[in-house]
Parts: C-alpha cells; structure tokens; sequence
C-alpha cells in the first residue's frame, strides 16, 4: 500500500542533539541506539542517508587502547563494551532500513553487494544516467546487514538541488538511488522496472505501483513543498 508515503517525517540533528550527545559522527553504540528507537516506531521504510566508510573511530576498544594512563579496571569495562558496528548491525538488519552509498570519481571499487535488478521494456538507452566509476560504502559488516542500499549522490543545477536521480550507472552496473530502493522496500519489489521508446528516451521507471516519469537521463523532477516543521522530529 503505498498510502503510507504520504506521511514522511524526517529525523534531524540540530544543535539540540549536537550539544547534548555531542558532535558528529557519533559513537557506532550511539547511532545504533538513534536507529532503534525510530524502529520501534514501526515506520514503514527509513532511509539512513549517512555512510560508516571506516570501522568505528569511537569504539570503546579503540578509545581503550588510544588513553594512556587508564586503570586497569577502565580498560576492562571498556573492552568488555558491546561492538559498535556489530550493535549497529544488528539495529539495520531487523528493521525496514535503507543504507546509504556514494558514487567515487577516484578510487573505483567495483559495485558489488546486493543490487535491484532492472527490467527493461522499449529500448532505453541508458549512457545518459549519472554515472561514477565506482562506489563509497559501508564497512562490509554494517553494509551487509542493512535490507537495502541506494545511492545519495545527487545533482547540483547552479548550487540547488531541483532534480533527483533514480538511478546510477556504476561501473557496468545499473543501481538505485536511496529514494528508488526506499520505494521498492516499502512495496515489497523485487525489481525496478525502466521503459523507454524506440529512439531510446528514458520515459518511466516502475517502482510497484508507482510509474514514475524520469527525463532522459534518469532523473525525476519533485514537487517541493513549503516548509513544514510538523515533519522533523
């Protein structure tokens, strides 16, 4: 039922929580605790547009071994501390969560992971997508436990953000944007669905129910609202 897309909220970091628990990026313990806690919200899908590239770098363990002058009994309690990216794992793989990649220029790493595939009707050609030779993600732990990925990479048109991309192309491979896979979780689609006419324009990509029209190179064009804080929480 996609109803329940009619009600999105998003969650956001302000000063408030900045102060209170302190700067970002916090603890993987901490992160896996914000994340529980929207879950037992029961949302329908959550997108998690953050990336965690590196293992923890406030892991107790690691703090454990980076303070000098710790008692032993400190040391102790920390080692004993559950692991970050494990906890956060463990958080991602029980709720309807959509993890966040990020298209590289440099350093190409092959795509890899679990992809959508892409069926396609007509002959879209396909040159005119977004392309990057490779991708940023998670530590494998973390990036293996999240149900879905999605790229956040987005376009800029002179400073602004006024298109967004639905789909990428990746090395030889085609994947989804965050919102495309958030779509596809919440219905429960295996696939993506692209068409496209004979002179090979990109027309429509089919998430479930949804059609969604796309311009030639992919990207779909929003309707923006007002702001509205009753969305953030």
């Amino acid at each position: 039922d996609v109803d329940m897309l009619a009600h999105p909220g998003l969650i956001s970091l302000d000063e408030a929580s900045l102060q209170r628990y302190g700067a970002w990026p916090w603890p993987r313990l901490l992160t896996a605790r914000l994340l529980g806690k929207i879950a037992e919200f029961d949302p329908a899908v959550v997108g998690v547009d953050l990336l965690f590239a590196d293992d923890d770098p406030l892991a107790p363990q690691r703090v454990a071994r980076l303070l000098d002058g710790l008692s032993p009994v400190a040391a102790q309690a920390l080692a004993t501390l559950p692991d970050g990216d494990a906890a956060l794992a463990k958080v991602l793989a029980a709720g309807p969560f959509v993890l966040g990649r990020a298209g590289v220029t440099t350093d190409p790493v092959p795509a890899g992971g679990s992809m959508l595939p892409l069926r396609v009707t007509g002959q879209p050609d396909l040159s005119g997508l977004k392309a990057f030779p490779g991708l940023l993600r998670s530590v494998a732990v973390i990036e293996a436990a999240a149900p879905a990925q999605g790229l956040v990479s987005a376009s800029i048109d002179a400073g602004m953000v006024r298109r967004m991309p639905m789909l990428f192309s990746v090395g030889t491979n085609t994947l989804p944007a965050l919102s495309s896979a958030m779509l596809a979780l919440v219905q429960g689609v295996p696939a993506l669905g692209l068409t496209g006419d004979s002179a090979g324009n990109l027309q429509r990509l089919r998430v479930g129910q949804l059609n969604l029209p796309v311009d030639g190179d992919g990207h779909a064009w929003p309707r923006f609202s007002h702001h509205e804080p009753s969305r953030f929480v």
